[in-house]
């Protein structure tokens, strides 16, 4: 056999140089191996592979997004009953209202089926968050970690498709950095980890703008899931009855021609939004004014008694907040305690310059409809926050649009250092925009569950109102271990501790109430055995000092801060109350001597101590000016004249409670004191009493008495004015 192969024919030989085209695609920084084999007849085959191994698990997106999504998850979805640590009245208020739907047969107050709007802080303030309630109160009792996880993961699914649509729609590699940037995002992190329905508003009109993005993208069945989810969120709350008209007017007429494009699918979709407009129009016609009042409940300056020119001017301003740095960058003192996220203002600094960078290249491309779509829902969101203000938590659903600016700055700031860098690995701005947002949002989090006792010390009606879950479950805990025992709750330290009650110990209604210490202060009362009660420190620590009570302290509950909050108490009058109670009667009734002018002439004045207003007040012909007695019941108000008056009677302006009002002469002549009584009756408003002599005398002093006699004593007793009815004669 011969060793030597043969020589080739000359038909097969290759050329020595075969020239070809290859079109490349790589994202910046990869690098790929590029393998090149020519065959006969000049024919040549090109293939390429990125890195293996390690390089490529680094490059993975889906690896980094599922990463985002589990931190996002873990940051926004952990110790939801440790912060925020307050719970309000408007976040357990769905939850209520569901109940009562499911009670009265899904029909409202007015006896509407499946109402549009229902009662929470203001007339017609809920909508959709009462129904997303209904379907778990089927089944089982909310608690409040239901409540506020449905916010934080409809927060987190909204989110998702936003992110999902920047990578479709946008073409951004790293859009997934939405995820753990807006979990790191203050404002976002905490309305979403509250029940309050703004939140839940600002996820669905988030999800709606994204799936009204898909649909202009391409993805034409998206459009009946925008439809569906800007309906819903209209119905959420007030703040979205502006934003979701605006946003539907300028994307029907900027994306007009693609909607003739797509007719016969938009007029499918208009069908559907006609018939979830349907709870709407009943809504309006049964109470015409209604969007009017909730706007004056609500306390907007649409319905205050100013100009049309400056409503247009606040409006004006309010809406210009959602582009103000610095609302967004720099904590706002004058934001109500309760949506202050401590030293951290509402969105992060350090992504201000990518969010500024994004703006404007969606500013740059509003030609085209994907940018365009991110700032018509700002501008909606803006639109729909400015009646009230036009600042958080009305504002909230800017914030993710904002995050989707910063989202486009940074995937443009990776471009321009790739091509700086030209050595930059393609496997490290994933890793590192992983660490920067998640890392941040970690730290966010543990900031919040450690540091958050520090932020606030406001813990009372007007500032954190904390304590319900403690408070009632304390209450709780006692009531199963007490059975012959009700529970008593001191009720000012809420708005509506009546809705915190039923929303925490719904089964124990009977057992745990809210209700004053006070009568059980100044009489002996033998239930107060079969009673504990719940106190605020400082009103635990003023019954210490009275030595009324001997005390048995059953729990103290403290403060965030460490600080004692509540005490459970168990009271039993003291061998002394009487004795005290005497005393104590004799210093309220003791009256406090001061000077009035008149008539030109200066009058000796002896009155009840007040707490509101002074002497004076009662003499100056003023319907507005008031006296208030400290605790006295009647009031008690001595005149003393230096020369003797000619009076047959006194006229009194009270309120609308029933009075009896005496009235004590002391004629000059030093006969006996003449005593005349009038009783009035209770009215709508304040009333005018004239106590009428039986005839006219020259009084050199006289006593008025004005008891209010629905109420015992200690009691506040208004009085606005006494004038003394003179004889002409």
């Amino acid at each position: 056999m011969n060793p030597d192969p043969a020589p080739p024919r000359p038909d097969a030989e290759i050329s020595s140089r075969v020239g070809t085209q290859v079109d490349l695609s790589a994202r910046p920084g990869q690098s790929l191996n590029l393998e090149v084999q020519a065959g006969p007849n000049g024919a040549v085959q090109v293939s390429s592979r990125g890195s293996t191994g390690w390089r490529a698990v680094l490059r993975s997106e889906r690896l980094y997004a599922g990463f985002g999504l589990l931190l996002a998850a873990a940051v926004l979805l952990f110790g939801l009953t440790h912060f925020p640590a307050q719970v309000t009245p408007d976040e357990v208020y769905p939850s209520l209202r569901a109940v009562e739907l499911i009670r009265n047969g899904f029909k409202g107050e007015d006896g509407a089926l499946l109402p549009a709007y229902l009662r929470g802080s203001t007339p017609y303030g809920l909508g959709t968050g009462v129904y997303l309630q209904v379907l778990p109160q089927l089944f089982r009792v909310n608690t409040l970690t239901w409540i506020r996880a449905c916010n934080a993961l409809l927060g987190l699914l909204a989110g998702l498709l936003l992110a999902a649509w920047l990578r479709f729609g946008l073409r951004l590699r790293h859009s997934w950095v939405l995820l753990p940037l807006l979990a790191g995002t203050p404002a976002w992190f905490y309305f979403s980890r509250t029940g309050l329905d703004i939140a839940l508003t600002a996820s669905l009109l988030l999800a709606a703008l994204s799936s009204y993005g898909f649909y202009r993208s391409g993805r034409l069945g998206f459009i009946y899931g925008a439809v569906t989810l800007a309906m819903l969120a209209f119905y959420a709350a007030p703040a979205a009855r502006l934003a979701v008209p605006t946003a539907v007017l300028l994307l029907a007429l900027l994306d007009w021609q693609y909607h003739r494009s797509q007719w016969q699918l938009v007029r499918r979709a208009l069908v559907l939004a006609t018939a979830l407009c349907l709870p709407l129009i009943v809504f309006l016609l049964r109470h015409p004014g209604g969007i009017i009042q909730q706007l004056a409940e609500s306390g907007s300056y649409l319905v205050s008694n100013i100009s049309n020119w400056q409503k247009a001017g606040q409006f004006f301003l309010a809406a210009l907040n959602v582009i103000d740095p610095i609302a967004w960058l720099v904590v706002d003192p004058n934001l109500p305690v309760l949506y202050r996220m401590g030293p951290y203002p509402p969105f992060p600094l350090l992504l201000a310059p990518f969010t500024l960078w994004g703006g404007w290249l969606a500013i740059q491309r509003f030609h085209r409809p994907e940018y365009r779509l991110l700032w018509i829902g700002l501008l909606s969101a803006s639109l729909g926050a400015a009646p009230f203000g036009g600042k958080l938590p009305h504002l909230l659903p800017a914030v993710p649009l904002l995050a989707a600016f910063a989202v486009i700055g940074l995937d443009a700031a990776l471009n321009e250092l790739a091509q700086r860098w030209r050595r930059m690995p393609g496997w490290l701005p994933g890793p590192a925009l992983l660490l920067a947002t998640g890392g941040g949002s970690v730290i966010l989090l543990f900031s919040a569950l450690t540091g958050s006792p520090r932020w606030q010390q406001d813990y009372g009606r007007e500032g954190l109102q904390f304590g319900a879950p403690q408070v009632y479950g304390a209450a709780l805990v006692y009531a199963d271990s007490h059975p012959q025992r009700k529970v008593l709750v001191w009720p000012e330290w809420s708005t509506d501790p009546d809705a915190l009650r039923r929303f925490f110990a719904p089964a124990h209604l009977e057992r745990i109430q809210n209700g004053f210490l006070d009568p059980y202060l100044y009489r002996r009362d033998p239930a107060i055995d079969q009673l504990a009660f719940l106190l605020p420190d400082d009103l635990y620590t003023q019954i210490q000092a009275s030595a009324k009570f001997d005390i048995g302290t059953i729990e103290t509950i403290p403060y965030p801060n460490g600080q004692p909050a509540f005490s459970l108490v168990e009271l039993a009058y003291s061998p002394q109350f009487e004795q005290i109670l005497a005393q104590e009667s004799a210093e309220r009734r003791a009256l406090v001597s001061g000077e009035v002018e008149l008539g030109g002439e200066m009058v000796t004045v002896r009155n009840s101590a007040l707490d509101i207003g002074v002497s004076a007040n009662l003499f100056d012909g003023s319907r507005v000016s008031l006296v208030r007695t400290a605790a006295a019941n009647p009031l008690v108000v001595e005149l003393i004249f230096q020369q003797p008056r000619y009076l047959r009677g006194v006229l009194l302006l009270l309120g609308a409670e029933p009075i009896k009002v005496t009235v004590i002469l002391n004629p000059d002549d030093g006969s006996k004191p003449v005593a005349y009584s009038l009783q009035t009756e209770t009215s709508d408003a304040m009333k005018e009493a004239q106590v009428d002599f039986d005839g006219a005398y020259w009084v050199s002093s006289l006593r008025l008495e004005v008891l209010d006699e629905r109420a015992g004593e200690p009691a506040h007793v208004h009085l606005w004015e006494i004038q003394l009815v003179e004889s002409q004669e």
